[in-house]
């Protein structure tokens, strides 16, 4: 009844149908559904996206390793790292450093 009172004052007034409340209302409920399934959405990628770097930082940690004991095992002398390769493996470690300290925090 309340509702029918509000759309009929609404009208009354020459107040567009968008403007009463329970129309508002009824909006605002489907932007909060909306925003709810979007930030459910955000979380699986985030979650995703970590797993993914994870399993690369893995893959390229246990490639390096390789590359050093083959290094060792046959004592073949490897060029340094260009600029752009350091920047690359510092660049990775400080993120690496970065995630274990977030993640110690959040225990």
């Amino acid at each position: 009844r309340l509702r029918l009172e509000f759309i009929n004052s609404t009208a009354e007034s020459g107040w567009p149908a968008e403007a009463n409340p329970p129309f508002l209302l009824e909006n605002l409920r489907a932007i909060k559904a909306k925003h709810t399934a979007l930030c459910s959405q955000v979380k699986e990628i985030a979650a995703s996206q970590k797993e993914s770097m994870e399993s690369i930082r893995n893959s390229l940690s246990s490639v390096m390793e390789l590359i050093n004991h083959l290094q060792q095992a046959t004592d073949v002398e490897v060029q340094p790292l260009t600029e752009s390769e350091q920047q690359s493996v510092e660049l990775l470690a400080s993120q690496t450093t970065r995630e274990v300290r977030v993640h110690s925090t959040k225990i």
